[in-house]
């Protein structure tokens, strides 16, 4: 896999937060709302929930781990998710 140079300023400390400015798509952004308005948290911690979510996956795709979605009902669903798997 090729990798790109770091976008990471030297001397960032470790921990902390900094900011990180993206292109999201209308469809990525209505969803942020929706979800930031039914869980009564804002479009900034929803990016930070989903950014969270996402490396979990990413790094479980990245390891050939089997991504499992369990509804109420108890039937597993497997979440497909090629790109990341490069």
């Amino acid at each position: 896999m090729v990798q790109g140079p770091s976008l990471t300023p030297p001397g960032l400390p470790d921990e902390g937060e900094v900011k990180l400015t993206v292109i999201v798509s209308a469809r990525q952004l209505r969803e942020l709302e929706r979800r930031a308005g039914r869980d009564g948290i804002s479009i900034t911690e929803a990016v930070q929930g989903a950014l969270e979510i996402g490396l979990i996956v990413w790094n479980a795709v990245r390891s050939r781990d089997r991504v499992l979605i369990q509804t109420p009902d108890g039937d597993l669903r497997e979440i497909h998710l090629p790109r990341l798997g490069r």
